[in-house]
């Protein structure tokens, strides 16, 4: 069985949207996890199995794109003469 934590962000093995955990396994609801997430502009929150559930992959790094400097020409640089 998977073990989540709060603030894991999962989604159902099926697919669907993200979730966040927010209570893991009480006593009295071993193996189920408390998932909030947004539907429709709703908030909506439920417990749900382990099992159904895996983490959703953290994204990739970002890439980042340095602007290029401009090219001093040959007559700044006093080869054009």
């Amino acid at each position: 069985m998977a073990e989540f934590k709060p603030g894991d962000v999962v989604w159902f093995k099926s697919g669907g949207p993200e979730m966040t955990v927010e209570i893991c396994g009480e006593a009295d609801k071993e193996g189920m996890v408390f998932c909030r997430w947004y539907e429709n502009k709703q908030t909506k929150s439920e417990w749900l199995s382990e099992v159904i559930l895996e983490l959703v992959p953290p994204p990739s790094a970002p890439i980042v794109v340095q602007p290029m400097r401009p090219r001093a020409s040959a007559a700044w640089l006093g080869r054009n003469r």
